[in-house]
């Protein structure tokens, strides 16, 4: 599947929809940097789509497994921005519990 999606976006460079279909695969794969790095790629070509901030949010887990605090949280921010209500309280928790990674309670 990995290499459909990779050939897809040879085909379809600026297509966004094999960039995500990268980051998805890598993602379920484990390969995290390899994720985040098609997923920037798809946000790079259509920063305004439909699903960005579901895009935002899972940069925003994927560098916080990583251990990018900062840049999880300006995703985070970035996907509560533009998500549905439905999906709003959720991201505000996943933020507030990033922001006590950062600056840990004494």
């Amino acid at each position: 599947a990995l290499n459909e999606a990779q050939a897809a976006a040879q085909l379809a460079p600026s297509d966004p929809t094999p960039q995500l279909l990268i980051g998805d695969i890598s993602r379920l794969m484990g390969e995290l940097a390899a994720a985040a790095a098609a997923y920037e790629r798809a946000l790079a070509l259509a920063p305004n789509m439909e699903t960005a901030w579901n895009v935002h949010l899972n940069l925003a887990l994927i560098y916080q497994s990583l251990e990018k605090l900062d840049l999880a949280l300006e995703h985070a921010a970035t996907a509560l921005k533009a998500a549905p209500e439905d999906q709003r309280e959720q991201i505000n928790d996943f933020i507030l519990q990033l922001e006590s990674q950062i600056k840990p309670n004494p």
